[in-house]
This record gives C-alpha cells, sequence and structure tokens, in this order.
C-alpha cells in the first residue's frame, strides 16, 4: 500500500534526526569553563563616569600555555567594585584543544592620561585542564531556551 507523503515526511525526519543525534555523540566540542578570581579595587578604583583614568575598566582572561597570551574573555567590573571583592567570574565556552592550559587573569585598565595599561600575567594564573567533551551539540536547547533545554532532556533520558 502506498505511504502518504505526510507519513513518508515524518519517517524522513525521524530518519534524520537518529542519524544527527549518532554524528553528535561522535564529534567533540567545547568545554563550559568557569573563572574565579579576586580583586581590591581600594588601590585600584573601577572606572566610571567620574573616574576615567587611573582606573580599573575590565579584566581579561588569557590563554598563556604557549606563545603570546590570547584572549579567551573580557570581564566587566561587578557592581560592587569599590573594595576587596572575592568570587569575580566568567563562564565561557573553551576548546579543543584539550587537556592542561595556562589560564591567566589580567586587571585592563586606564593610567593617568587615560591610556590602556594591563596587569602583570603572572599575578592571577591557574592550570586547568580543558575536558574532552563528546556530544555537544546535545547544548543547543540551552542556548534557545531553558525550557527547551529541559523538554529535549526528558525526551533523550525518558523522563
Amino acid at each position: 500500500m502506498p505511504r502518504s507523503p505526510v507519513s513518508v515526511g515524518i519517517l524522513l525526519a525521524g530518519a534524520a534526526l537518529l542519524i544527527w543525534l549518532g554524528l553528535c555523540h561522535l564529534k567533540t566540542g567545547p568545554a563550559k569553563v568557569t573563572v574565579t578570581w579576586s580583586y581590591d579595587y581600594g588601590a585600584n578604583p573601577a572606572c566610571s563616569d567620574t573616574q576615567a583614568s587611573n582606573c580599573v575598566d575590565h579584566f581579561e582572561v588569557k590563554d598563556i600555555t604557549a606563545g603570546p597570551p590570547v584572549v579567551l574573555q573580557r570581564a566587566d567590573n561587578p557592581p560592587q567594585a569599590h573594595q576587596a571583592v572575592d568570587g569575580i567570574s566568567t563562564t565561557f565556552r573553551l576548546g579543543p584543544p584539550y587537556g592542561a592550559r595556562t589560564i591567566a587573569v589580567a586587571a585592563v585598565g586606564r593610567d593617568g592620561s587615560g591610556q590602556p595599561v594591563s596587569s602583570s600575567l603572572y599575578a592571577a594564573v591557574q592550570v586547568m585542564v580543558v575536558p574532552h567533551r563528546p556530544g555537544w551539540c546535545l547544548d543547543w536547547p540551552e542556548m534557545v531556551s531553558p525550557r527547551m533545554a529541559r523538554v529535549f532532556a526528558r525526551i533523550l533520558h525518558g523522563r
């Protein structure tokens, strides 16, 4: 008996989804990395409308594993940047390559004439291991909406 075009379309869409999910688990993608640090704004205040020089404008998270430093992420000053602040953090995707990476956080500010200056890269350094991450393309619902991510997780895990 011939099948209707709708049922053939549904079968093809289902087959395409199964192939995509299979290939997805074979691919490798970036890991989610969170870098956290502390900074004392008492000696070096945050830049603002009233303080445009001799101040900290933002932070840069850099990979200093090999070769020249590579900026991975820029992080703005936290809202409470008036004294010592613990737990300043930024989250981003990193990899490939995977394995041990040396990560540094530098304060980027403005000198007395308003020109950009950067702190030493070796003031806040940590070696981290960026894990190999198969199946990363299943994260796309999380990027679209948290609700879609929950629905997709229920479908995948049969909940």
